[in-house]
């Protein structure tokens, strides 16, 4: 569930009445905000071309994030998001940098006998 901040008129009611925290209301966001986050379940057998495209998708859905500002009373802050695909299954690695077994490295190609040399 993501949470949105909403505004507080003086006739409603604050939904959090602990003591000593500050009341600030919250509502469920609408489910067409949240929708890219959702977990992506795909029952095909994996090969070369759906990780391609499922690469390309990925790196879609990053580069159109929006920068998001943020502004105090003094300050004005910008936050922008540079994401990398750093989390690879071994095959995944292999696919998306061409190298043919998983004993080379998918960074530079380095085999075990040119990293023990």
């Amino acid at each position: 569930m993501i949470l949105r901040k909403t505004s507080l008129d003086e006739e409603q009611e604050p939904p959090c009445r602990s003591v000593g925290r500050p009341r600030v209301p919250f509502e469920e966001a609408s489910k067409k905000q949240n929708e890219d986050v959702r977990i992506k379940f795909l029952f095909k057998k994996e090969n070369a071309d759906l990780v391609r495209n499922t690469e390309k998708e990925i790196i879609t859905k990053i580069e159109n994030l929006i920068p998001i500002e943020i502004k105090t009373k003094e300050h004005s802050y910008i936050i922008e998001v540079d994401m990398m695909l750093t989390m690879l299954d071994g095959s995944v690695g292999n696919f998306l940098s061409e190298t043919n077994s998983t004993m080379k490295c998918i960074i530079c190609g380095a085999t075990p006998k040119d990293m023990n040399t």
